[in-house]
């Protein structure tokens, strides 16, 4: 009987063993010394799958698969769903994020709306780095904005955009996007929150081999721009990275962790709920804005001047903000050379050299009143046009309203 079980042993570890890279092989020796688990070898055929799946995938996928299954990238995906909280996704948002984490195409060829002469990549980078319309300053102010509210919670006095003017120079830099009061030995960190790419053409062939690579490339430039001034203002300075797919750089996981450890103990929570729970609200707001970028970038074409007014916190109305100044080509504002601010193809009010502002100012501030109770009233709005149950709204009636103010 014993030897009919070696060799059924036998047989399984010879399917085993030509499953997985030779290193990787288990010894009949061993086996009957000491069975391994089941978690054993499911995890060793795992890595064997992941590193088959590496070698058939492109230079960008495979960084995209490398920071994609970094420590912690994942959290989004088991946050529990909260509107109320402002932890959920709406199922267009939730489409496209699953398709663009898995890599999967949705660009079909678009062009992105904000710069006509670039097509959209399948991997949606030129969709999550974009800088024109102002969308990746709100992802970026929403981390931040997360950051200091968990610090707040844990008792730790903070600022928000400190560092300008303060060194003799008068340096109008900022490198504490939050700025935290006794954080080691009585000394303040300045936390610059970062969102890079693996996908950038500069780091791209190091990420795909080395996962992280990114984050910490832009760790070292963080330091060689701030270090000076921090060490000046007897800061600590301390970058916060974190890769479009969610994988956080070193210092800042080191900063998290630290963060969790004070927040713990304030709030009577282990220290690993707390942590996690950190983590998957800073990635779920990361995923859902670089969504709302692919759909931006997307979706508006032929310059369509409609927004999106989309269910949420009010917390969030401060995003219409960016409504009086990017409003399609209905519109069309924009800052010339410094000079002022002029609308095209409207009304033709300019402010040039610094003249004739008053009806300008004027126009402006009845623009932001109604933005702010529509804001107020319906939550963010979000410049692209989405399905579901999201409400596209024309601006017709507020280019008529400004054409009376010009009269």
């Amino acid at each position: 009987m014993g030897s009919i079980s070696h060799v059924h042993l036998l047989q399984s570890l010879e399917i085993f063993n030509s499953s997985v890279h030779q290193s990787d092989n288990i010894q009949i020796g061993s086996v009957l010394e000491k069975l391994p688990s089941q978690k054993t070898l499911s995890s060793i055929l795992d890595d064997n799958l992941f590193r088959v799946l590496q070698g058939s995938l492109s230079i960008a996928d495979r960084a995209r698969l490398l920071s994609a299954s970094s420590p912690h990238a994942s959290s989004w995906l088991t946050v529990t769903p909260s509107e109320g909280q402002g932890l959920h996704l709406d199922p267009p948002v939730f489409q496209t994020a699953l398709k663009w984490w898995l890599g999967l195409d949705t660009a079909e060829g678009s062009i992105c709306a904000l710069c006509p002469d670039k097509m959209l990549d399948p991997l949606g980078h030129h969709a999550t780095t974009c800088k024109r319309g102002g969308d990746v300053v709100f992802r970026h102010n929403k981390l931040r904005d997360i950051l200091a509210e968990t610090c707040r919670r844990a008792h730790l006095s903070v600022q928000v955009e400190a560092g300008c003017n303060l060194t003799p120079d008068h340096s109008h830099s900022r490198p504490a996007d939050v700025l935290i009061s006794n954080w080691v030995l009585g000394k303040t960190a300045a936390c610059d929150i970062s969102v890079t790419s693996p996908l950038n053409s500069n780091i791209m062939s190091e990420a795909g081999v080395t996962a992280g690579a990114a984050a910490q490339a832009t760790e070292l430039r963080k330091h060689e721009a701030n270090d000076v001034k921090c060490s000046e203002l007897g800061w600590l300075c301390i970058p916060l990275v974190v890769e479009s797919y969610g994988a956080w750089g070193k210092e800042a996981m080191e900063s998290f962790s630290s963060l969790a450890s004070r927040l713990a103990i304030t709030s009577s929570r282990p220290k690993s709920a707390v942590l996690s729970e950190l983590y998957g609200r800073l990635n779920l707001n990361l995923v859902r804005a670089n969504s709302l970028l692919w759909l931006l970038e997307s979706s508006i074409l032929h310059g369509e001047s409609r927004v999106l007014i989309h269910r949420s916190s009010a917390a969030d109305a401060a995003a219409l903000l960016p409504l009086i100044f990017v409003m399609g080509r209905g519109l069309g504002w924009r800052r010339e050379r410094g000079l002022g601010w002029r609308r095209e193809r409207g009304l033709g009010w300019r402010r040039e050299r610094g003249l004739a502002m008053g009806r300008a100012v004027a126009t402006g501030a009845v623009v932001l009143a109604a933005g702010t109770i529509m804001g107020t009233v319906m939550g963010t709005v979000r410049k692209t046009t989405l399905g579901g149950d999201v409400l596209a709204l024309d601006f017709g009636f507020l280019t008529t309203l400004l054409g009376a103010l010009a009269e």
